[in-house]
């Protein structure tokens, strides 16, 4: 069983629909690495896929823990009593059996005090 692909939609800092696609055709490549500067959500990506399996996070400090995971922007640019909806989706596959969407999802509704 492989994790071929993640979809993020306003987790975080993950503004929008962001996905992304393992490579899980060829048989001798089996790591993908995910690398960039500090601070641009690679946590936050290992938090998604904890969040979306066990409906928690795992791997943040006790400042962050605390914060609101919708995206900032994503409320702050949603009009006051509107639904808004975050979800992330794994889908993890094998060669020889079925595939499995896991999808977690949370609705807000922004309320009119929710800071822009």
């Amino acid at each position: 069983m492989k994790l071929s692909k993640i979809t993020i939609n306003d987790y975080r800092n993950f503004y929008g629909k962001k996905v992304i696609e393992f490579n899980t055709d060829i048989k001798d490549k089996n790591i993908d690495l995910i690398i960039a500067r500090n601070d641009t959500g690679k946590t936050t990506l290992l938090n998604a896929i904890y969040w979306c399996l066990y409906g928690n996070e795992q791997f943040y400090s006790t400042k962050n823990s605390k914060k609101q995971i919708m995206s900032h922007k994503k409320i702050s640019e949603t009009p006051p009593d509107r639904k808004i909806k975050l979800s992330v989706s794994l889908v993890f596959n094998d060669e020889k059996g079925p595939k499995y969407d896991i999808t977690r999802e949370r609705i807000y509704k922004r309320s009119p005090e929710d800071e822009d």
